[in-house]
């Protein structure tokens, strides 16, 4: 039926968006709440200090990006460094998640059909 098929390419194009928003919520959890430990511990703020002095600074990696340049680290911290100092300051988490679908909204672009 063409309806499944308009719906199946709907749900496709959207995959990348979808990836954004839990690649960004999880660096909000290590940001925040240093969960998974063994996650927060690779990643720093510019200033060297996790959690941040002020959650608005970008993060770096502490790791060989060699090997993880399409690991979920680099990923995470190129989404959140993207992301504006006022969304990544966003203290409730529901918050932070609203804030943050309105922006992939407008700046993640579904995959063209």
């Amino acid at each position: 039926h063409i309806t499944s098929t308009i719906y199946n390419a709907y749900l496709q194009n959207k995959v990348q968006q979808l990836g954004t928003f839990h690649t960004a919520c999880t660096v909000y959890k290590i940001i925040h709440y240093r969960e998974p430990k063994y996650l927060a511990d690779k990643l720093v703020t510019r200033s060297g200090h996790i959690p941040p002095l002020r959650q608005s600074q970008s993060i770096q990696i502490k790791c060989n990006l060699n090997i993880s340049r399409s690991g979920f680290l680099f990923r995470g911290a190129k989404v959140w460094n993207l992301l504006s100092s006022d969304l990544r300051q966003e203290k409730k988490v529901g918050i932070f998640k609203n804030k943050l679908r309105q922006w992939i909204t407008a700046n993640v672009p579904v995959k063209p059909p």
